[in-house]
């Protein structure tokens, strides 16, 4: 009789994303971010993804602090599609990597109150089909 084996492969990631919803562009946005959290988001660069839809391409902004954690922004919603398209009602995907600690929760917090953002959420990595686009250096 032969055994069947099921072999699940979990993705684990190291980093946290938070969902955005704000009518202001990138860089408007950055700037925002800059000036509430003390921070300095500067373009990174710009990174393609491919999905069901198409390919898409996606502006990056980066805060680098090599003690601590690292920030990106991604500009999810463009004109020619979403990044993750699951998630195309977020206009941002905000990314936080800790060396030390958990910066998810009070990023949380301290996102919700800056300029124009209408709503912000955690994002269950686990759930997302097209989450690997977001794993990138």
């Amino acid at each position: 009789m032969a055994t069947t084996l099921r072999l699940d492969i979990e993705e684990e990631y190291t980093f946290k994303v938070i969902g955005v919803t704000c009518a202001d562009e990138g860089a408007r946005f950055c700037g925002n971010v800059n000036r509430s959290l003390g921070i300095d988001l500067a373009y990174h660069g710009e990174i393609e993804a491919e999905n069901r839809a198409g390919r898409t391409t996606h502006a990056i902004w980066r805060h680098e602090d090599l003690r601590e954690w690292t920030l990106d922004v991604v500009w999810n919603r463009m004109a020619d599609g979403a990044m993750i398209p699951v998630l195309q009602h977020f206009d941002f995907l905000v990314r936080v990597e800790s060396h030390f600690g958990d910066h998810g929760q009070e990023l949380l917090k301290s996102l919700r109150l800056v300029r124009n953002v209408t709503s912000c959420f955690a994002v269950e990595l686990e759930k997302l089909p097209a989450a690997h686009h977001l794993d990138f250096d």
